[in-house]
């Protein structure tokens, strides 16, 4: 899938893509799968700094007040920061089959 930087609220007509987000090497039965989940960025003038990854049974996470939510800060299943490169796997990832994924990344130019 594209992963664009500059994509406010989640406007993509707003943003340029930069990269992707790749879901490989997914096993698993019938109950729960397994994968590696990669975000790599092709564009040479940007660089990943956080990366999210929410899994969950709801298609947003829900915040304190019980309201849907597109904010990283609300994603509580995978987070890693001051990555500063071109790309990052999270490995091994689990999941229920009858879930949403939402990947999120800071993008910035490089060196800043």
């Amino acid at each position: 899938m594209p992963l664009y930087v500059d994509a406010v609220d989640c406007n993509l007509s707003n943003g340029k893509i930069v990269g992707y987000v790749l879901i490989d090497n997914i096993v698993g039965q019938e109950v729960v799968l397994e994968a590696d989940v990669t975000y790599v960025i092709t564009d040479a003038n940007y660089e990943l700094s956080e990366i999210h990854l929410n899994i969950s049974e709801n298609q947003y996470p829900i915040d304190g007040a019980g309201t849907k939510t597109v904010i990283p800060s609300e994603y509580y299943t995978f987070s890693e920061y001051n990555v500063d490169r071109t790309s990052f796997t999270f490995s091994g990832v689990m999941w229920p089959i009858d879930t949403y994924i939402i990947a999120y990344a800071y993008i910035c130019p490089v060196g800043q």
